[in-house]
């Protein structure tokens, strides 16, 4: 069924752009809104490793003891994310990273449905609790110790991470996780991080 769904989002080659198909993508990129009209395909290599995702996450429902229901359309709305993430990006080509994110929503929207009798939800992954972290030191401003409209000192985040139970492998994992994916950018120095 993955590989049925994955055909509906063909590979298509790239047409050279004359002149004034080149100025018009320039003018809507000033724009900012040359994204919108791009359908981003999915490469052949990417479409097996979502294939195989696909299976994972519905051997994973078959076990699970939550309501939800892994589906096609749990495919299909992987796709579409995926793609909508690879436009936003002004992209022709869906990336890897557009999949993982796409999966870690479609995660976190189910999360966001499920919880259990004591109010609590799913595990959510070391990455997306260290993000949690990182967002609430950012938010904590001038009265925090770390954070300040959206900057946060290194030490500051490790060391919030480290206290949590989090190990320093944990940490970096997640900075370059989130770091791909453009939810923050750290500095050249490696002393600060930004959110985006």
């Amino acid at each position: 069924m993955a590989t049925v769904a994955l055909l509906l989002h063909p590979a298509r080659p790239m047409a050279a752009l004359n002149n004034t198909e080149s100025s018009h993508e320039v003018a809507g990129a000033e724009r900012g809104v040359s994204g919108l009209t791009r359908q981003p395909v999915v490469p052949q290599d990417l479409a097996e490793y979502i294939t195989a995702a696909y299976v994972e996450m519905r051997k994973e429902a078959r076990v699970s003891k939550d309501t939800t229901f892994t589906s096609a359309r749990t495919l299909l709305s992987i796709l579409r994310l995926s793609t909508a993430l690879a436009r936003l990006r002004n992209e022709d080509v869906v990336g890897k990273e557009d999949v993982n994110e796409a999966m870690r929503l479609m995660e976190m929207s189910k999360d966001s449905l499920q919880t259990d009798k004591s109010g609590t939800t799913r595990t959510q992954r070391p990455a997306d609790v260290i993000f949690s972290l990182l967002r609430e030191l950012a938010t904590e401003g001038k009265g925090g110790r770390g954070g300040s409209g959206g900057v946060v000192r290194m030490a500051d985040a490790e060391q919030r991470c480290v206290t949590r139970g989090f190990t320093p492998a944990q940490f970096q994992e997640a900075l370059e996780e989130y770091e791909e994916l453009n939810v923050w950018q750290v500095n050249q120095g490696r002393s600060r991080i930004t959110f985006v």
